[in-house]
């Protein structure tokens, strides 16, 4: 009975040191190595893990993590109303507007000089309007990003420009 009580009793920590461990890994592997951390990591930008998301550009120009980074995520219903909570995006307006579609043709301009021939805005347009969110950011270095919530479609389009 004794031996039998025993073999229970490591079974089960082992179990819970897996399962915790499981658990855990998953943490780290969302905090820190997913496209959002290094939003987050980046640009301090936290947004909620979106239902599917589509890497259009990953140019890594070298060691540094320089280059250029288009995405596109799609949201549920309930995880686009956090964009409009969220303080660092800003309403589309007809000001804001004209800036933006000059933001996005300088991401565009910039890739073709340097990547040329693929038409990856052509392809894959960012579509937003009036109303919808933005949120441009850039650094010092020449470093920017750009984010655009289209939230009738729930997409945010990610343009990352980094030096």
């Amino acid at each position: 009975m004794r031996k039998s009580q025993i073999i229970l009793m490591i079974t089960a920590i082992v179990i819970i040191i897996v399962s915790v461990s499981a658990g855990t890994g998953h943490y780290i592997l969302d905090r820190f190595f997913t496209i959002n951390a290094g939003w987050r990591m980046n640009w301090g930008l936290e947004v909620p893990k979106p239902n599917q998301s589509k890497s259009v550009i990953e140019n890594v120009a070298s060691f540094n993590g320089d280059g250029e980074f288009f995405n596109i995520s799609t949201y549920s219903g309930k995880k686009i109303n956090s964009f409009i909570k969220n303080k660092s995006f800003k309403e589309i307006d007809k000001n804001s507007l004209i800036k933006l579609e000059g933001y996005i043709s300088n991401f565009d301009e910039g890739l073709q000089s340097i990547r040329g021939g693929n038409n990856y805005l052509q392809d894959n347009p960012v579509i937003f309007k009036q109303g919808d969110l933005y949120l441009y950011k850039k650094k010092d270095d020449g470093s920017y990003i750009i984010s655009v919530v289209n939230i009738e479609q729930r997409i945010l389009y990610t343009l990352e420009w980094l030096q």
